[in-house]
């Protein structure tokens, strides 16, 4: 998972989704904070207990496991194993690919360096999430920017979008499926708590010298932004 923010969205969907039985990888510089001293709290939180959220790694060793798993997918198209450079990579990369002698053997990639214990993923059986990417978020004159938080091209915000980027475009080229989430109102707020319009009431107000950028935290108006853009291939999912 990739995303925003770290405390809220992103922790939120791990809790989750970890209740719901999955296996969850926090990718430690792809996502940001609203405050930068609850990012490195985030990650603690994940690796507490023995990993009782999942594990973490940098996006580093994400994107060296997603080479290995795109390796073997061509290597099994074309009916060999890795081998030679191949193998040299792999090594390389830290990551470790069993392939079995059948044609239809499954393979396992493992994040080298996930904490506090390993991550591991069967062919098959892994998606990339990149959380809340947009620019209700991310650009000055949204939502978050209405609340105060910094989302300048400084910001912790922007810094994080390049190392999630890439693990976006490393998914891609591995054929992992990729969701996407937004959140997003509907028109007339009918799903938007009174509490929460209360506690935000910009929600759902125009983007101040922005019309064309639509109201905030509503359905016609909020998209990925330029950088994490989802493609025609890919699902998005509205929250």
């Amino acid at each position: 998972m990739a995303g925003l923010t770290a405390e809220v969205c992103v922790s939120s969907t791990i809790r989750e989704a970890t209740d719901l039985g999955y296996e969850c990888l926090l990718l430690e510089d792809g996502v940001a904070a609203t405050c930068p001293e609850h990012l490195p709290s985030t990650v603690s939180a994940m690796r507490c207990e023995g990993g009782i959220f999942g594990s973490t790694a940098p996006t580093a060793a994400a994107l060296e496991a997603l080479l290995v798993a795109a390796a073997a997918t061509a290597a099994a198209a074309h009916g060999h194993h890795a081998t030679g450079e191949g193998a040299q990579a792999v090594a390389c990369a830290e990551a470790k690919v069993e392939v079995e002698a059948e044609a239809e053997a499954e393979v396992e990639v493992e994040v080298a360096g996930a904490a506090p214990g390993p991550f591991r993923w069967p062919k098959g059986k892994v998606a990339l999430l990149m959380i809340d990417w947009q620019g209700d978020f991310c650009e000055e004159g949204g939502f978050g920017h209405a609340l105060g938080n910094d989302c300048s091209d400084a910001s912790d915000v922007r810094r994080a979008l390049k190392p999630a980027a890439a693990v976006l475009a490393a998914a891609r080229g591995a054929g992992i499926p990729v969701i996407h989430t937004l959140e997003a109102h509907d028109p007339a707020l009918a799903d938007c708590p009174p509490t929460k319009k209360r506690r935000a009431p910009v929600i759902g107000e125009p983007v101040p010298g922005a019309a064309h950028r639509g109201r905030m935290l509503v359905r016609v108006g909020p998209t990925t932004i330029a950088e994490i853009s989802c493609n025609d291939r890919e699902e998005r999912q509205r929250v």
